[in-house]
């Protein structure tokens, strides 16, 4: 419809110039459509919403003067994203969604000049019209296809507007749209930033909007499992295909996102983001009086603050603290025992249970896994193989050049430091970022274990900083445990694994959780069967495998899985498992 150009204004400084195409500028519709957009956007003034500064029509081309934005689109930052291979920095993304939904409510609760409602629903919500600022601010644009009671209605019944691939059920059917229609285009938006998957692409226009109109989540529910359970219900209630049962607004969904930061310890600054979109090279780096580059720390950033997506200092200390802990203490191991494939993720909650300040070690055939436990959290993995080295994944991320990093660790080694320690001391690089890194880094040395390997497990204690504190886990470690198990671990794994207790009476321990155990929801249901109360509590292994597949509570993998960490936690009992 349009072209796009930067200038320079007189008042404004640098604008954006959007002009209608001049065939279309003589099209009635076309020009009806382009009042519409700008009586609406001249309307709206928002910290999240590009402001339009002035409109109208120079010999017979009709323009409009728009807030410059200098970041990427979120379209931009998807493709960039999933190009990378690495997973999205999930804070960031939330971040990102509190502010793109701080900007539908002031929408959706739109007045005009006598207070009545504008009542107006954007029905282009999709990742091309939202932008980032240089701060890493959230900027959403383009109302061309609004709809509200300000303008004339121009879409008639069964007429389709919208973005394929981004539109809810009803406005896909040419139905009536609400606001709860934008809401559904965000739940879009997060499913794809979570999977790096497009969530309801079919293989033409016609399957996309029929995966579309049937809510086909099944590409969201193949890769989610990394997901945290709180956020995965944010996005799936966003998704229902009943517009009355998904978030009854804008600001009800921000603040389940809010909420969800607030209870996993993430800090909701613009920092992260900045860095984050810096590491994808969308955002420039700046350069210091050497002419290496370093990350930009932007205006509003206050580095007393926690960064975006980073723990508290009451839950972890900085990861250069956490870097200077101890790699093995002196001394003999506390416990020790031998480890067979399925008994090991048994044992590594029970090591875990020991260790509040040490090492966990796994040995194999001349093979070594140490794994670093600072103040109750799984600091990180290092692996005897060199798997998954830092380095690597940090050029995979296109943190660091080849050539910068022959430079970094050269400097480490001279400086006796670890190359993330050093990274971050010179600025290089993060905190935030690293442990993001070295929780993917530990969950990959992990899963490697979960297989065919039998060895030995020790545990060794550090008392230096405190008394051992035994059971007390920071949540962040059981995390990571089943993630790596997760992702270590088949069908065929799980079917071994409870062999031995397939007609075993399972029996719910006294205590405990399933929630806290990080298992998606499906698992959780699937669980919640087995604990005091539940339908199935009593019954054999093999009867409740069968009976939630069956009553569709979740698939028989799912439900597997669920069963044997909650046997191997100690969650729920049965006898013979282990042995």
């Amino acid at each position: 419809m349009a072209e796009v150009f930067a200038a320079e204004s007189d008042t404004h400084g640098r604008v954006a110039i959007k002009r209608i195409l001049p065939g279309l500028a003589e099209d009635r519709e076309f020009g009806d459509m382009f009042w519409d957009e700008a009586r609406i956007t001249s309307r709206l003034d928002h910290p999240n919403i590009v402001r339009l500064l002035d409109y109208g029509r120079v010999e017979q081309q009709l323009f409009m003067a728009l807030e410059y934005v200098e970041g990427p689109t979120l379209a931009r930052v998807l493709r960039k994203a999933a190009k990378s291979g690495q997973p999205f920095d999930i804070p960031v993304l939330v971040g990102m969604m509190i502010e793109l939904l701080d900007a539908l409510h002031y929408v959706h609760s739109a007045k005009d000049e006598r207070g009545k409602p504008l009542s107006i629903v954007h029905r282009d919500v999709s990742p091309g019209n939202v932008m980032m600022t240089g701060q890493g601010r959230v900027k959403l644009g383009d109302f061309g296809i609004v709809r509200s009671q300000a303008v004339i209605r121009r879409t008639q019944p069964g007429e389709l507007k919208g973005k394929i691939g981004y539109m809810a059920p009803e406005q896909a059917l040419g139905e009536v749209v609400s606001p709860r229609s934008d809401l559904f285009s965000v739940g879009i938006i997060m499913a794809e930033f979570l999977t790096l998957k497009p969530l309801f692409l079919g293989k033409n226009e016609m399957q996309t909007l029929s995966r579309t109109v049937n809510v086909d989540l099944s590409t969201w529910h193949r890769h989610n499992q990394h997901v945290p359970v709180g956020l995965r219900s944010v996005v799936e209630t966003a998704l229902r295909k009943d517009p009355e049962h998904r978030h009854h607004s804008a600001e009800q969904m921000r603040a389940s996102l809010i909420d969800v930061a607030r209870n996993a310890g993430w800090g909701l600054e613009s920092g992260r983001v900045v860095s984050f979109l810096q590491g994808l090279e969308l955002l420039p780096l700046e350069e210091n009086r050497s002419g290496e580059r370093r990350i930009r720390r932007p205006r509003d950033h206050d580095p007393t603050q926690p960064a975006l997506g980073s723990s508290s200092s009451q839950e972890m200390p900085t990861i250069v603290q956490e870097l200077g802990a101890p790699r093995r203490p002196q001394g003999r191991p506390v416990w020790n025992v031998e480890f067979a494939p399925t008994t090991l993720p048994m044992q590594m909650f029970s090591a875990f249970r020991r260790t509040w300040d040490g090492v966990v070690e796994l040995s194999s055939a001349g093979e070594l896994l140490s794994v670093e436990i600072y103040r109750g959290s799984i600091l990180s993995a290092h692996d005897s193989t060199g798997l998954f080295p830092l380095g690597r994944m940090l050029q995979q991320a296109s943190l660091i050049t080849p050539k910068e990093l022959a430079q970094a660790i050269g400097a480490s080694r001279r400086a006796n430091m670890r190359l993330g320690e050093f990274l971050v001391s010179e600025r290089r690089l993060r905190e935030s970022i690293l442990a993001r890194l070295i929780k993917e880094q530990t969950e990959a040395r992990l899963a490697q274990w979960f297989g065919e390997r039998r060895g030995e497990l020790a545990v060794f204690v550090d008392e230096r900083n405190g008394p051992t504190r035994v059971g007390e886990r920071e949540p962040g470690s059981v995390a990571t445990l089943i993630a790596a198990l997760r992702r270590g671990s088949s069908a065929g794994y799980l079917e071994r694994a409870l062999a031995s207790v397939m007609d075993a009476v399972v029996l719910p321990a006294r205590g405990g959780s399933p929630t806290a155990l990080s298992l998606t929801d499906p698992e959780i249901r699937a669980l919640r069967t087995t604990l005091e109360g539940g339908a199935y509590e009593g019954l054999s292994v093999r009867t409740v495998i069968e009976n939630v597949e069956a009553e569709r509570i979740s698939r028989r993998g799912e439900g597997m899985f669920a069963l044997f960490v909650a046997l191997s936690a100690g969650l729920i009992h049965a006898p013979g498992f282990g042995r």
